[in-house]
């Protein structure tokens, strides 16, 4: 091993690439191990949910594993950012559910982390939303799919009035926490195809922005046909409102998907696979409910905290082996946007795959 953070030598080895106009994000790639930063943490606090999504069974479990405690997960929080990371996302199930929220929102302020909120809005009050946001919460991003009450219904298994009263509450701590960032995270399907254009039209007057997921159903690494994926008669009608986003993000700016993250997603759903060399396990660190340590969402867990350390998860064999099958394609070739926005953010630094 011939590098570790926080070593003596790292501002010399730093120097000697940057002499010889190597990039350090191209050279962890080349080793399959970390001479960069990890960007992004991400916590997944607990597995419960109030919410009945039709394309997420974390709902559906009747005996979903406990949540990781607040001191351990304060003990993460140190950890990433020793390796690091800047922000961390605290994500479920859903969050809303834990009663030290705020809690763990303040220890990630306070260990100079930025913070994102990934919600589906059910318990958002504005009395929540201000207590969140005296806390330090930078960023609330509500999974929201459609203003159509009907497919709301269908899609999310819960009443559209929870939706309306979640936005009402967005709006309310924009303006009560000026520095406070919202937006929406959208997942597209066939059942919303019509309804994407009202929203971001609608939440552009609110002043939030909008990010997109394609439905993702993974069997065998290929996409599985099913009611919420495209026919071929479909697939045009879906590469016109990505080309629709694309030009409205150039014109209006809230549309906060990279373009070429978009420009994939008709390709994706029909079952072609991506050449992006994926950083996921160099720049993001993924943390299960169990604590467990993952390279993606998708793959299976390298190391667990209540038994090492994230730092000596991070170096050791077991992730670079792991970090080595993602380059070698043996994944479910997602294009989910955790894993790919920050692969094509470095991909200046790669070249192409």
């Amino acid at each position: 091993m011939f590098y570790s953070s926080g070593h003596k030598n790292d501002v010399m080895i730093k120097t000697l690439l940057q002499r010889l106009c190597i990039n350090r994000t191209s050279l962890s790639y080349f080793f399959s191990y970390p001479l960069v930063r990890p960007i992004t943490a991400t916590f997944t606090i607990t597995k419960r949910c109030n919410s009945r999504c039709s394309y997420c069974f974390d709902w559906g479990n009747p005996n979903p594993p406990p949540d990781p405690a607040k001191d351990k997960l304060e003990e993460a929080l140190s950890s990433v950012k020793k390796l690091g990371a800047t922000l961390v996302v605290f994500t479920g199930g859903e969050p809303l559910l834990r009663p030290d929220l705020s809690d763990l929102i303040r220890s990630a302020k306070s260990r100079g982390l930025q913070t994102l909120l990934v919600t589906n809005g059910i318990l958002l009050t504005n009395e929540k939303a201000r207590e969140l946001a005296e806390a330090g919460l930078d960023t609330f991003l509500l999974s929201l799919d459609t203003l159509n009450p009907e497919h709301y219904r269908q899609n999310r298994g819960v009443d559209f009035k929870v939706a309306e009263e979640a936005l009402e509450s967005l709006a309310w701590v924009k303006t009560q926490y000026p520095g406070t960032s919202a937006g929406i995270n959208c997942v597209i399907t066939r059942t919303n195809l019509d309804d994407v254009i009202p929203l971001v039209e609608k939440m552009a007057a609110r002043g939030l922005y909008v990010c997109f997921d394609p439905y993702h159903e993974i069997v065998d690494h290929n996409v599985r046909g099913g009611p919420l994926t495209f026919d071929r008669e479909e697939m045009e009608k879906l590469r016109r409102l990505i080309n629709w986003l694309i030009d409205y993000q150039q014109k209006r700016g809230t549309v906060a998907s990279h373009p070429d993250y978009l420009k994939f997603i008709p390709d994706y759903f029909a079952g072609k696979s991506h050449t992006l060399r994926c950083m996921a396990g160099f720049l993001n660190v993924n943390l299960s409910v169990r604590l467990e340590v993952k390279p993606c969402w998708l793959l299976p867990p390298v190391g667990n905290l209540y038994e090492k350390s994230l730092e000596e998860i991070w170096y050791s064999k077991e992730m670079r082996q792991a970090r080595k099958r993602i380059k070698k394609r043996h994944c479910p070739h997602c294009w989910l946007s955790c894993h790919i926005t920050d692969s094509l953010n470095a991909r200046g630094a790669l070249p192409a795959g």
